[in-house]
C-alpha cells in the first residue's frame, strides 16, 4: 500500500487571492486590484464595517478594486 500525502491550503494565498481578479469588498470583477492591509488584526475597531469583515475572515489583508481601496482610504483619514 503506498501513503500518497494530501496537501490542502488551508486559506487561500495573496497570490490566489490577487489572481482571482474581483475585489472581496464590492464583488467587482476587475484586473486593476490593490491590497489594503493593517499591521494587527486586534488593532482594528468595529467602527468600520471592513474591519469587522476582515476580522471574520481572519486577514491582515483585503484584496479591494480601485473604488474601494479609496473609499476605505478617504474614511480612515477622517
Amino acid at each position: 500500500m503506498i501513503h500518497k500525502q494530501k496537501f490542502y491550503l488551508k486559506k487561500p494565498t495573496l497570490g490566489l487571492r490577487l489572481k482571482n481578479n474581483k475585489c472581496e469588498w464590492c464583488g467587482k470583477e476587475t484586473n486593476n486590484l490593490k491590497v489594503y492591509q493593517v499591521k494587527k488584526l486586534k488593532d482594528l475597531i468595529d467602527e468600520y464595517a471592513w474591519h469587522v469583515f476582515m476580522k471574520s475572515i481572519n486577514r491582515k489583508t483585503l484584496v479591494v478594486c480601485n473604488e474601494c481601496f479609496e473609499k476605505i482610504n478617504n474614511s480612515n483619514e477622517e
